[in-house]
């Protein structure tokens, strides 16, 4: 399964996998496309199929990312404005989980959810 070789779903239960990816929009962006936007609210996160986005924050590209990567899933934990915008660099296939089911997730497996605040605090201690 190809969620489970992702760090953040690797030690989670096959039922919430399944749960997971019943409930996740199947995404395709043209190269060059905005996915989120810095500004907006945001109530859904990302993993990356295939392709590759930025980064942007005011418009200056800060990392890219690809295959097995997640973001936006600060917006989704902390219910603030996204905090920088994400453009394709090639096609994309982008999975899209939204906030409610996520959190239905979170009470049935709280690995789940230690893994995205874990990730969302390492994030957070990289900009200081």
């Amino acid at each position: 399964n190809w969620f489970k070789s992702i760090d953040t779903f690797s030690d989670i239960g096959e039922n919430i996998i399944a749960n997971l990816i019943n409930s996740m929009d199947d995404l395709f962006f043209n190269k060059d496309e905005f996915v989120i936007k810095q500004g907006e609210t945001g109530k859904s996160m990302f993993v990356i199929y295939s392709g590759e986005v930025e980064i942007l924050i005011g418009g200056k590209a800060i990392a890219l990312l690809g295959s097995g990567n997640i973001f936006g899933e600060r917006s989704v934990l902390i219910s603030e404005p996204r905090e920088a915008s994400v453009r394709t660099t090639q096609d994309s296939r982008i999975f899209c989980l939204e906030q409610e089911v996520l959190f239905m997730c979170f009470k049935e497996n709280i690995e789940l959810a230690k893994k995205l605040l874990a990730a969302l605090f390492k994030e957070l201690e990289s900009h200081r």
